[in-house]
């Protein structure tokens, strides 16, 4: 802001700190909302114009707060457990490794444009940023109230809409990844604030209504590092596959700086886990490691490949190999060249063989996919297909949350996609060709059964997603 503004804030900045401090309540409903976009472990960048009383709400690992008014740091007191840094140089923030940002000021930035570019230069890579401003629906309210001692009356505001957003986005390099309207009643009401503000507000046209606007974008990656600048695990699942083992094997083949395969035996009864050694017996340009499965479900066999992969990307890949190894690439290089967090399959785009799925999983899966978009915000037309490709710090922060829905995700298709919708992440979703089975049965049975828990993970994740 230029200096016209800061002698504003520095004349009123008495009333500025009553105020806030008069109407406490509702800084809490809105921590409370950020609080479900910052990462605890984060190191936040805070640009404030008098909004600082949140500081000691929020969650961040070490924060760097920039206050329009040196007044306004009395709002807030620094916790003995964390750190709050007020006299940094900002040219140095760079060196940092700042992961995410919190602005409140951009209504009342003299340049919004700039103020992102600035941001984003300071962003470590894939750097989140969330920007809070009021809904512009409610302007002519927020003039009364202002009148009414009821809202603090800022010297300038600019008019934030999403289609301005959107167009800051495209001039300033990142990508909007959520979107909301968020609490109704702006004040701590027993059970009142509680049920608009948590349910109500959720609800389609109410949605629109919510005071506060909220967006979270994510900085476009500076410089993409290159495949083969990268290694890659292919984590291949198998439940009594013998007769699959050495045709994935030998399908596979090298992608990355280096690439390993492991082979998940989930306490088979045939003769998996004997074909798995041959194959790692075997001359390849990768290597192929054995690791035995839990023998729970497909999922914690998943998650513990994961766990145990040394390589930058995470790859899942079927033991029937209904999908093709060689569509892996293509699947990597969209994750990386297109900045995204995660990348699924989806076979319901291209033609498939007439046995390679079940009708009645078909019919499952478009139900699912209807649902789950309904969920993300985002269309997703496969949310069951195998093929899925992470990065690994990324599933760190996914596996946080896996298991938490309600019951147990025995397959882990929900458990990747709720959790990383929860941790705003970007996801891809990309056409493959899906085959019939070469040996073996599908593992998918019992469609009632896996239906009903599917739906309960369904209702749960909307409620912690959109309700929460």
């Amino acid at each position: 802001m230029d200096k016209q503004y800061k002698l504003f804030y520095k004349k009123c900045s008495e009333s500025r700190i009553s105020f806030t401090n008069k109407f406490i309540g509702f800084y809490k409903l809105l921590s409370e909302e950020i609080n479900k976009v910052v990462d605890k472990s984060s190191n936040l960048l805070f640009l404030s114009a008098g909004h600082s009383i949140i500081i000691d709400m929020i969650n961040f690992n070490n924060a760097y707060l920039s206050e329009i008014e040196n007044s306004f740091h009395n709002l807030y007191k620094k916790k003995n457990v964390k750190k709050v840094d007020t006299e940094f140089d900002f040219k140095k923030l760079s060196q940092k490794d700042i992961t995410e940002v919190l602005i409140s000021n951009i209504e009342y930035s003299q340049d919004p444009i700039k103020l992102l570019e600035n941001v984003n230069k300071l962003l470590g890579p894939n750097g989140k940023v969330l920007l809070i401003c009021n809904n512009i629906l409610w302007n002519p309210i927020f003039k009364v109230m202002e009148f009414l001692g009821l809202k603090f009356k800022h010297p300038r505001k600019n008019i934030i809409t999403t289609k301005f957003i959107e167009k800051l986005c495209f001039l300033t390099d990142y990508d909007l990844i959520i979107k909301k309207k968020r609490i109704l009643v702006p004040f701590k009401i027993p059970i009142l604030s509680f049920f608009f503000n948590n349910i109500i507000a959720r609800l389609p046209l109410f949605n629109l209504l919510g005071l506060v606007s909220i967006y979270v974008i994510r900085s476009k990656l500076k410089k993409s590092p290159k495949v083969n600048q990268l290694k890659v695990s292919i984590i291949v699942p198998c439940k009594n596959e013998e007769d699959n083992i050495a045709i994935v094997a030998n399908s596979l083949a090298k992608v990355g700086k280096e690439t390993e395969v492991l082979f998940g035996d989930d306490k088979s009864t045939d003769k998996t886990k004997l074909e798995i050694e041959k194959s790692i017996n075997s001359t390849k340009n990768f290597s192929i490691k054995y690791y035995e499965g839990p023998g729970i479900c497909k999922a914690d066999n998943v998650y513990k490949g994961f766990d145990i992969a040394t390589g930058d990307i995470l790859v899942i890949h079927d033991a029937d190999n209904t999908v093709h190894p060689k569509e892996i690439r293509r699947l990597i290089d969209i994750l990386i060249n297109k900045n995204q967090n995660l990348v699924i399959g989806t076979r319901l785009i291209y033609p498939m063989e007439k046995k390679a799925m079940k009708f009645s999983n078909y019919l499952g899966n478009i139900f699912f996919a209807q649902f789950y978009s309904l969920i993300l915000q985002q269309h997703i037309s496969d949310t069951l297909c195998g093929t899925k490709i992470i990065f690994k710090n990324d599933w760190k922060k996914i596996k946080k949350h896996c298991g938490k829905w309600g019951v147990k995700d025995k397959w882990g298709d929900f458990d990747i996609l709720s959790g990383a919708r929860l941790n705003q992440m970007k996801i891809c979703e990309v056409p493959v060709n899906y085959k019939d089975r070469t040996e073996g049965e599908t593992k998918m049975t019992n469609t009632i059964y896996n239906g009903i828990r599917m739906l309960v993970i369904c209702f749960y994740s909307l409620l912690k997603i959109r309700f929460n």
